[in-house]
């Protein structure tokens, strides 16, 4: 990886800490090129996490003299952020928001997935053309409210790392068959503004609001995987 890439993780990196200090603590974050693990398939997404990728990413780490212990692991497809966004500003923006979106998967994920040393189911579904990314990591409820959240504090973050972000930048709605990401984050406004510095965690095990449960329910049955994986709170991927 080049020096210029580097100083883009790097600074995704100083992103997500500012943003949600207690989910990632004193611990690692690792954000790793994508092509860096050999069994990952990355034309299916341009970033990805899992509870388990530190222990996989593991013995590319060790090689690397990165490895710190268990933490929070991201595989970024490095090489699409080259071609596809260019000039360094944009490859940054690119960047920070892919993890952003990573990070709201990690704090949906149970604490009990944190803590295990299971990675044999993922690596079957990771190299399986049968499982879809979305059955591994999940796009519901709980994961969009998280997103809404993080978008905002993305915004609000101090310099250097204040990025500006909408909720519509941090994920395919089109994708995963839901209206806009603004509208919900037009319905989770009061809450984002009383907790901005809440740990998300503490945030996502409350009930959400009326209108943001609404809106989700009156998604169209297409929705079928996000609507199954909605409330309560961490109950599934």
């Amino acid at each position: 990886m080049n020096d210029e890439n580097a100083r883009i993780l790097s600074h995704a990196e100083g992103l997500l800490r500012a943003i949600e200090p207690v989910e990632l603590g004193d611990g690692p974050v690792y954000l790793l090129d994508a092509a860096s693990a050999a069994w990952f398939d990355s034309s299916t997404c341009i970033g990805a996490t899992h509870p388990s990728f530190d222990l996989l990413l593991r013995p590319i780490l060790e090689s690397q003299g990165r490895w710190r212990g268990r933490g929070f692991a991201c595989l970024l497809d490095v090489e699409w952020f080259a071609a596809n966004a260019k000039p360094w500003g944009w490859r940054l923006k690119a960047v920070c928001r892919t993890t952003i979106h990573e990070l709201a998967h990690r704090v949906c994920f149970p604490l009990s997935m944190l803590d295990s040393d299971v990675t044999e189911a993922f690596t079957v579904a990771a190299m399986s053309t049968d499982v879809a990314v979305d059955d591994v990591v999940g796009h519901g409820g709980t994961w969009l409210r998280a997103l809404c959240h993080l978008a905002w504090r993305a915004n609000a973050t101090p310099w250097p790392y204040r990025l500006q972000c909408k909720a519509d930048d941090l994920g395919d709605h089109g994708a995963y068959r839901l209206s806009q990401f603004r509208d919900y984050a037009d319905t989770l406004r009061r809450e984002i503004v009383r907790h901005h510095e809440t740990p998300l965690r503490e945030v996502l095990a409350t009930e959400p609001p009326a209108a943001f449960v609404e809106l989700l329910a009156n998604e169209s049955d297409d929705s079928g995987r996000v609507l199954r994986r909605g409330y309560p709170p961490n109950s599934g991927l």
